[in-house]
């Protein structure tokens, strides 16, 4: 059985930012119920960048999972699988700091008093998403992770790929210093004439 691929790297920063932004929207969305209200505090605490930063979220996440399934599906050897809980404990890790973070930032650069953070309860709610998040997003890696691994099992064996040397050496050999300068490869006729 194939191991699972290594979940470092792009798959786990790809997935920690866009459950950074999504843990955001859901935060607010719990903490200021009333979209009225939520607009104004959203756009008097410096929000206004979440929009493209949920499309750069999207595009590393995107990647990271197409880097799980590369792995997956990449000859050789495999690091061992990652315990889920210390999977979850790097995203929340890093879902929760970023998050205390850039609340703290969004506030200095609009002005708006950081007191309100406390008050709010928008820091306290936002963690608590974050580790939610991070949860749901640890075992969707390792869903991914998993279902790559077994599809690289099954079909890998099957379909039998050149491998890159092989390839590199038949193209060497085709274009090498014995062959016409034409463009043609070999001994290839040309089709008949009507």
């Amino acid at each position: 059985m194939r191991e699972e691929p290594r979940l470092r790297g792009l798959p786990t920063f790809g997935l920690a930012m866009a459950g950074l932004v999504l843990g955001h929207v859901l935060a607010y969305l719990i903490a200021v119920p009333d979209p009225h209200h939520r607009a104004f505090v959203l756009q008097r605490t410096g929000h206004e960048y979440l929009p493209t930063m949920a499309e750069a979220a999207l595009v590393l996440a995107l990647a990271g999972m197409a880097a799980v399934v590369i792995r997956a599906l990449a000859p050789g050897p495999r690091a061992g699988s990652e315990r889920f809980s210390r999977l979850a404990g790097r995203l929340g890790l890093v879902q929760v700091l970023a998050f205390g973070g850039l609340e703290v930032v969004e506030r200095i650069v609009a002005g708006a008093p950081l007191r309100h953070l406390a008050s709010d309860h928008i820091l306290v709610i936002g963690m608590a998403v974050q580790i939610v998040v991070a949860l749901a997003g640890a075992a969707f890696l390792r869903w991914l992770a998993r279902t790559s691994s077994k599809l690289a099992e099954t079909a890998l064996p099957r379909l039998q790929l050149p491998r890159a040397g092989a390839v590199l050496a038949l193209a060497s050999a085709s274009w090498g210093p014995g062959s016409s300068t034409s463009g043609s490869v070999g001994n290839v006729r040309a089709p008949p004439s009507s």
